[in-house]
């Protein structure tokens, strides 16, 4: 059987003990026919017959085992074909409700996003327009698909478009800002996200797909954010031109403090040049007559020495005669 599946040929032996290479199976035996199974110049397999008897396979039996190998090789081709049909048949109703599920979870996405998703063709239509990107522009879905994209941008923004729209034909994706025109004809800063669709077998350009961001809130975010910035910097101002304006007048307090303590202590020098080095005896008491200076005239002229009299009584010790306190009352 291996022969005739290496070699394709039917072989008919009357003695196959007589065969070099044949392995006995133990069965006794003795005449073998073996015709391949195939179809075109491809062999399935081999359908073997076996006898005890020598020469038991006729022309006639060979010429009748190739016509049933001939139908069941058919017959297994037609099965095998069958089968792959059906894996085939399997595979591709897997992959397309695979596909479907994708395209259902893509459709998703583009329909229930926030941000708006657009597609333009070669000429610049709108092809194909999500809810978030409708709204922004302040339109149904189906005023926007169709229309070009000039319909949606003013005048004066759409040299930055027709920019973008060169650098997709030249296959670059990139970001930008622009403010596009709703359909009540207010204006909306949005950010542009887009890339260029390319065919998948020229690589030719035939549109771009993009996304738009609403910018407004951002901007809102950042206007109260500067109001917030310039109010702090008012108050800085405001406290700068306070703390400078009490640094001036705590200078000039300085200032004054400092010519006081000058003419306290010219003064103190002016008294101590009367008091200490006047030779007339000054004395000063308080509102009992407690002495409460005594300068060194009155020590010369008295005799007492300033300890010796501070805080006495200044009569005890001026005049302690009786006829002198008698003059002075």
């Amino acid at each position: 059987t291996g022969a005739v599946a290496a070699s394709g040929q039917p072989q008919r032996i009357g003695d196959v003990t007589g065969e070099p290479g044949y392995i006995d199976g133990g069965v006794g035996t003795r005449s073998e026919l073996c015709v391949p199974l195939k179809v075109g110049e491809r062999v399935l397999g081999v359908i073997n017959a076996e006898s005890p008897q020598p020469d038991a396979f006729s022309e006639a039996d060979e010429r009748l085992l190739a016509t049933v190998a001939g139908q069941l090789a058919t017959a297994i081709e037609k099965l095998r074909l069958y089968q792959a049909a059906q894996q085939e048949i399997a595979e591709r109703r897997q992959a397309e409700a695979e596909l479907r599920r994708l395209k259902d979870l893509n459709e998703d996405i583009v329909q229930n996003t926030v941000e708006g998703i657009f597609v333009l063709d070669a000429d610049g239509h709108f092809t194909v327009a999500n809810p978030a990107s409708a709204s922004l522009l302040g339109c149904e879905i189906d005023e926007v698909v169709g229309q070009h994209w000039t319909a949606f941008v003013a005048p004066d923004q759409r040299p930055m478009v027709e920019a973008a729209v060169e650098r997709r034909v030249r296959g670059q994706s990139d970001r930008y800002e622009v403010q596009l025109m709703r359909k009540d004809g207010t204006r909306v800063l949005t950010q542009v996200s887009g890339g260029p669709r390319l065919d998948p077998d020229t690589g030719r350009f035939v549109g771009t797909i993009g996304i738009f961001t609403d910018l407004t809130e951002r901007v809102r975010v950042e206007e109260e954010l500067r109001q917030h910035r310039d109010h702090l910097e008012e108050l800085v101002e405001l406290r700068t031109a306070a703390l400078m304006q009490a640094n001036e007048e705590l200078a000039r307090e300085v200032g004054e403090r400092k010519k006081v303590e000058a003419e306290t202590r010219r003064q103190k020098e002016y008294f101590e040049a009367l008091f200490v080095n006047n030779p007339v005896a000054v004395v000063t008491a308080d509102l009992q007559g407690n002495i409460v200076s005594w300068n060194p005239g009155a020590q010369a002229l008295f005799g007492y020495a300033q300890d010796e009299v501070m805080g006495r009584n200044l009569d005890d010790v001026v005049a302690n005669d009786d006829a002198i306190r008698a003059e002075a009352a």
